[in-house]
């Protein structure tokens, strides 16, 4: 891979995703068991935007979340976090539900996107080589869909997923990546929601490849 695709997908990244203005404070954290690479590529793009980028490196813990806390800088890692405009986490041992992403999320200036583990591979297949609006459009019908009133939905796929469900209109549909203004937000290519959880009656669900963790495909049987 070289560093040309890196690059474009980076700019892409910061650019067409988290929509980096100039002078903008991008804080990109990353640990000792995530690809460093990937992290100064998406330095140097958003410095190519008139961004001010900043590199956290620390190192990977045991474990994720909130059980993290006691390996991390809470204080240093919080004050950067909750003070950054943009905040893009390739820290494999992930930040989500740890204390400073608490803190950071709880200031409301932030808009912070989770890439946990993205590697040069990743970041040129999942991000450089998509089209973006393309993805946006697919997600935005696809929810409209979901939350359109359809009670009742099955989902068959031809490497034989095969469930059943109930929706509850009053639950939300969550369309992933959208970044539009401070907030969370995953990789796009997700619709997220959650059906009536006593309605799933049996069922197959086939996963054929995973971003992250990457465990490849599995089949799941549900009773």
């Amino acid at each position: 891979m070289d560093n040309f695709e890196l690059f474009t997908a980076s700019y892409k990244l910061v650019k067409d995703v988290m929509k980096v203005s100039s002078n903008e404070e991008v804080a990109i954290t990353t640990d000792t068991g995530s690809d460093f690479q990937v992290a100064l590529s998406i330095a140097q793009a958003a410095t190519a935007l008139g961004a001010k980028p900043l590199v956290v490196l620390r190192n990977e813990a045991p474990t994720v979340g909130k059980a993290m806390d006691k390996y991390l800088p809470i204080n240093t890692l919080s004050a950067v976090l909750s003070n950054t405009d943009v905040w893009i986490s390739l820290d494999k041992s992930y930040l989500i539900y740890s204390t400073p992403y608490e803190k950071a999320m709880s200031v409301g200036k932030v808009r912070y996107i989770e890439l946990s583990g993205f590697n040069i591979d990743m970041i040129v297949r999942l991000i450089g080589r998509i089209n973006i609006q393309l993805i946006y459009e697919l997600q935005r019908r696809l929810a409209r869909i979901t939350s359109g009133g359809v009670r009742r939905m099955r989902i068959v796929t031809e490497l034989g997923t095969d469930i059943e469900f109930e929706n509850d209109p009053n639950r939300p549909v969550l369309v992933e990546g959208e970044v539009n203004g401070p907030g969370e937000y995953m990789l796009f290519g997700q619709v997220d929601w959650a059906p009536i959880e006593e309605s799933i009656n049996g069922g197959v669900i086939v996963v054929d490849g995973t971003v992250w963790p990457p465990i490849g495909s599995c089949t799941r049987q549900l009773s």
